[in-house]
């Protein structure tokens, strides 16, 4: 079967969505020291605490996503070689 793209768009890829998740990973751990060292702030944009839940579940989720398809593209980029 043809692949689609080749090897080294996917290795390109999984790169991209590698250093994004880092970036995301240091910016929810900057919010995180933000959060811990100014408490009288409470949540971000005023919003109720059951939404600012949600919002950081979504944001692990995508994070988590993010490294996802590094390992998975940059797995088959080894694996069609």
């Amino acid at each position: 079967m043809n692949n689609p793209r080749p090897n080294g768009s996917r290795r390109k890829a999984a790169r991209v969505f590698f250093w994004c998740a880092v970036a995301a990973v240091l910016l929810a751990a900057g919010f995180l020291v933000f959060a811990l060292n100014h408490p009288e702030c409470g949540t971000p944009f005023g919003l109720p605490l059951r939404l600012a839940w949600i919002g950081y579940g979504l944001y692990l989720a995508v994070t988590a996503l993010l490294f996802g398809l590094s390992a998975w593209l940059g797995h088959a980029s080894k694996k069609s070689q």
